[in-house]
């Protein structure tokens, strides 16, 4: 895959003239809060896939807004910073100079009929009550690549979800839940290659880990339960600790999204600051072997020097670092500075606040 170079970002939510240049395999996002680190990750979710980028961007709204049935007013409200006439535009540039590029305007359907040359550009029954189409080429600066009339149509929703409604996404208070039963079953516990490398993986974070089994229960649907080497009883995934889990769901949503990009909230939530080495080799490794990009967010500052320790030791991943710095303009708006990990490392040796 080829991965994201640089992301230019006009006009989506708190970012105005945004431009982020040099991103790595693996992009640690710092910076104070609500200053737009989640939200550029969001921008990052965008694709050559245009209903691949809907359905995430539809998603994250969701799950950071906390509502779950979203038109197009609502995300367009969400995402764009633009208050008189709603839009935002957002472009990745990759390794091989390709650009992906989605800009969303919303126009009311009576606007559209108004203009006989869209009309006839779009080929669509306008009086239909919602209008979506993406196959739009940039006319002149007035037009769209992508136009929204009232809504976007349910039927999308629910194909897209229907045919896996995947999103790249770690919450940070997203730990345990069914999707990781799935997650085990298709790429995991049938192949006992990948069920041995997790279990490696894991037990040198959790030493008394033995093995990790999906059981069906009648009535209670299947679930995953962890052996221990100190116990006959098998404990449910569920009651294990943040740690446990977070790491078990980054793991396999690096497998879910193999040859594509994740992002991670948090990275550090729930992970106990001495198992930091274990934590970045099990991250790294999968990363190397399954051709990932990653974004994450942290606060924490034993995360980032635990980051650079690892980095020392393991001089192969150095390439892969970046650290992504946002900070405000004068304007109020969010810019950023890049840091490789030689950078970054000499302002952590010189104990320098960057965060």
């Amino acid at each position: 895959m080829a991965h994201i170079k640089e992301i230019e970002i006009n006009d989506f939510k708190s970012f105005s003239n945004f431009k982020l240049k040099d991103l790595g395999r693996f992009n640690i996002i710092i910076g104070d809060n609500n200053v737009g680190k989640s939200s550029l990750m969001e921008a990052a979710l965008v694709s050559e896939n245009f209903d691949e980028s809907i359905l995430c961007l539809h998603h994250m709204a969701g799950v950071r807004s906390g509502l779950s049935d979203l038109n197009t007013d609502i995300i367009i409200d969400y995402y764009s910073s633009q208050k008189q006439n709603k839009k935002f535009e957002v472009a990745i540039k990759y390794e091989n100079n390709e650009v992906n590029r989605i800009k969303c305007k919303r126009l009311h359907i009576d606007e559209l009929k108004r203009n006989n040359e869209l009309v006839k550009l779009l080929g669509y029954e306008l009086s239909l009550n919602n209008v979506l189409r993406n196959d739009l080429k940039d006319i002149d600066d007035l037009f769209y690549d992508v136009y929204y009339v009232n809504e976007i149509p349910k039927a999308l929703i629910s194909k897209l979800t229907r045919h896996g409604g995947y999103v790249p996404f770690v919450s940070s208070g997203f730990f345990y839940s069914s999707d990781l039963v799935g997650y085990y079953s298709n790429f995991i516990s049938l192949n006992k290659d990948n069920e041995f490398l997790i279990i490696d993986l894991l037990s040198k974070i959790f030493m008394d880990l033995e093995s990790i089994k999906v059981i069906s229960e009648k009535g209670r649907g299947s679930r995953l339960i962890v052996y221990l080497k100190s116990s006959n009883l098998p404990v449910p995934m569920s009651m294990f600790g943040d740690g446990f889990v977070k790491l078990f769901r980054i793991i396999m949503e690096l497998f879910m999204c193999k040859d594509g990009k994740l992002m991670i909230d948090e990275i550090d939530s729930g992970i106990y600051f001495k198992k930091f080495p274990f934590f970045w080799k099990s991250i790294f490794s999968n990363l190397r072997k399954y051709d990932n990009q990653v974004f994450a967010t942290t606060h924490s500052k034993e995360c980032l020097t635990s980051l650079v320790s690892f980095a020392k030791e393991n001089q192969e991943f150095r390439s892969f670092i970046r650290i992504v710095n946002l900070r405000r303009n004068k304007n109020g708006y969010p810019m950023a500075v890049c840091y490789n990990f030689e950078e970054f490392e000499n302002s952590i040796d010189l104990k320098n606040e960057i965060r």
